[in-house]
């Protein structure tokens, strides 16, 4: 259930793991850049987002990826599943 998700903070951003119809992502800063890996190392997107971005994961496949992070501050990798 939804009350049952919990947020995991990683450096500057804060995201609901694991996930399943959506990915919500949180920032403490602009101009972030994510590239979203699968679990093979595979890129499937990059989104360019200031302090919020919301995905719809619904056509997404149940199983492990990777969030690739980068800001002013620094990177970051961290890994969701959903």
């Amino acid at each position: 259930s939804r009350h049952n998700r919990k947020s995991k903070r990683n450096f500057n951003y804060c995201l609901t793991n694991p996930f399943q119809e959506t990915l919500k992502i949180t920032a403490q800063s602009f101009g972030n850049i994510v590239s979203v890996y699968g679990a093979l190392g595979e890129k499937s997107a990059t989104y360019h987002f200031d302090e919020y971005l919301e995905l719809n994961t619904d056509m997404w496949a149940s199983g492990v990826y990777f969030l690739h992070f980068t800001s002013e501050k620094g990177a970051s990798l961290i890994k969701v599943v959903k």
